[in-house]
């Protein structure tokens, strides 16, 4: 407290200030005065020039060390990358297709025209399904049109069969009914002549009844009790039962008779003639339609032989087809597998050729204006008594600094054996040039 030249607080005032603390502490900035105030400003001051000094000497330092890592030689340093291929190719699908068949594996060795995989195309599936369901049709078509000419070539011999039969008929009806008449003849006579007798008796009985009553009308015609016109009749009536009576003696009666029974069997037998001449002319009829359907069916299935004989083979739309390495190289890279179905530009394999390879290696800013393309670098693989180096020259050299402020420097050496494996670690160092 005398460091600020106030005098020391009496005891009431000291444990107010204990007793309240917060409140002194916002008061505390009104009890310093004028002095304070200047030795606080001293006090600032001297600590800010010592901060500056002192950063004053420690930047040269950092430049120095700066200076000094500019001036490692870069033949001096070695740089840790990784192998990888120099040179990698990737096949990639020329349309939609569906991976049928795979051949390789990542890691095999692929010689060029080597089939790596066999694919299925899209398109030529889908035309394929369209032909094969073309032809399904083609040929249910064909089969109905087959059918349909051997039901009418049926129908029509089923129609010939019917019209020799009905031929067969017209030909024996001739034949059966002048039988049938033959018959019925025969028998008419056996009949009559067994009533032949009845027949004269009858015939003569009627002829005496009436000649008997004309000779009574003639008698009382002349008594005038009848009439000129009776009589007349009655000599009608009397000629007639006496014609009857001839017959029936000379047997005209059988052969009246018999004429009227052939007139009978003759007109049936034109009936019946009639309506199998009518029935095989039907025949005729629907055997002529049924050669003409046949006709129409025999073109139809023609035409749809044609039809058919014109759609593709399925020869010329082979769904599969290989695909092959066009150049020598190993399989680092095989995304697809069997049933994948792929698109037009997708990639199938990824071959990479191992006669030469690169190391890739992260180069400072310090150091990347030293190096340029074409210098040469020295690649070494393994350690201790089993490392090997490789010639090897600087390839790329990439301008634009990764996040870390380094740069992207690749180097290429050859690998004639293809002995060496991607992936391994190795170490580069740049040869200076003179």
């Amino acid at each position: 407290m005398l460091l600020f030249g106030k005098n020391p607080l009496n005891n009431n005032q000291q444990n107010s200030r204990w007793n309240d603390s917060d409140r002194l502490i916002f008061n505390w900035s009104k009890d310093i005065g004028l002095r304070e105030s200047l030795l606080l400003s001293i006090y600032a001051f001297g600590l800010t020039t010592v901060i500056y000094l002192t950063c004053q000497n420690i930047q040269p330092s950092f430049a120095s060390l700066r200076v000094s890592k500019q001036d490692i030689p870069v033949g001096n340093l070695d740089f840790t990358g990784t192998v990888y291929p120099a040179k990698k190719m990737k096949v990639s699908a020329s349309t939609a297709a569906i991976v049928k068949e795979v051949y390789v594996d990542i890691g095999d060795r692929i010689q060029p025209n080597q089939p790596i995989l066999k694919l299925e195309s899209l398109a030529n599936r889908q035309k394929l399904n369209r032909l094969r369901q073309e032809r399904f049709n083609a040929n249910l078509k064909i089969e109905k049109a087959r059918q349909r000419q051997e039901d009418v070539i049926q129908k029509i011999a089923q129609f010939h069969q019917q019209a020799s039969l009905i031929k067969r008929k017209i030909s024996m009806i001739g034949k059966l009914f002048d039988a049938e008449l033959h018959l019925s003849k025969t028998e008419l006579s056996l009949q009559l002549l067994q009533q032949q007798q009845d027949v004269v008796q009858k015939a003569k009985g009627i002829y005496l009844r009436v000649a008997m009553q004309h000779d009574r009308l003639k008698k009382l015609a002349r008594q005038g009790a009848v009439s000129a016109s009776e009589v007349e009749r009655s000599q009608a009536k009397l000629v007639t039962t006496k014609t009857n009576l001839v017959k029936a003696e000379t047997g005209a009666i059988l052969q009246e008779i018999e004429q009227q029974q052939r007139r009978q069997w003759q007109l049936r037998k034109q009936l019946t003639l009639l309506e199998h001449q009518q029935q095989l002319a039907a025949i005729k009829r629907q055997t002529q339609l049924a050669r003409s359907q046949s006709r129409q069916a025999t073109q139809r299935l023609n035409l749809l032989h044609q039809q058919r004989s014109l759609l593709p083979k399925e020869s010329d739309l082979t769904g599969s087809f290989p695909v092959t390495a066009q150049a020598a190289g190993v399989v680092v890279n095989l995304p697809v597998v069997v049933g994948d179905r792929i698109y037009a530009g997708r990639s199938l394999v990824e071959l990479a050729q191992l006669k030469s390879l690169k190391v890739r290696v992260s180069v400072s800013t310090s150091l990347i204006n030293t190096l340029c393309l074409g210098q040469r670098a020295v690649v070494q693989l393994g350690k201790a008594a089993e490392a090997q180096q490789f010639e090897a020259t600087v390839v790329t050299i990439n301008p634009i600094p990764e996040q870390d402020r380094t740069h992207i420097v690749e180097v290429q050496f050859q690998n004639p054996q293809e002995n060496l494996l991607v992936g391994q670690a190795a170490k580069v160092r740049f040869v200076a040039e003179e």
